[in-house]
């Protein structure tokens, strides 16, 4: 990943994946944020969406996976999946000093 080798990345992770036990939650929720994080990277947001509620599924409460929820939203000007996570983000986590930044993402998206 660090070498932006993202094909290999993903791959590597997809195979975890097939290793873990279906009640490791952690590992199968990092492992999903993880996937989420490189396809972002590679610029497939699309599938990065798709990843991050995997892991939003089975930890919804977890800021760092609500922050990049919020990230790829805007990328995707979805403005209804934009606002829907930052209303967790705020309850979950009201004291994140993004959350203003954020409020101007989707004035933005508005505009």
């Amino acid at each position: 990943f660090e070498n932006k080798k993202y094909k290999e990345s993903k791959e590597t992770y997809e195979y975890l994946l097939n290793l873990y036990d279906e009640n490791d939650i952690e590992n199968i929720t990092k492992t999903y944020y993880y996937l989420a994080w490189i396809e972002k990277e590679g610029g497939k947001n699309k599938e990065a969406f798709s990843y991050i509620k995997k892991a939003l599924s089975l930890t919804p409460n977890n800021p760092r996976y609500l922050d990049i929820m919020f990230e790829i939203s805007i990328i995707l000007k979805d403005k209804g999946s934009a606002k829907e996570t930052l209303d967790k983000l705020k309850g979950v986590n009201s004291e994140n000093k993004k959350i203003g930044e954020f409020e101007d993402k989707i004035k933005n998206l508005e505009n």
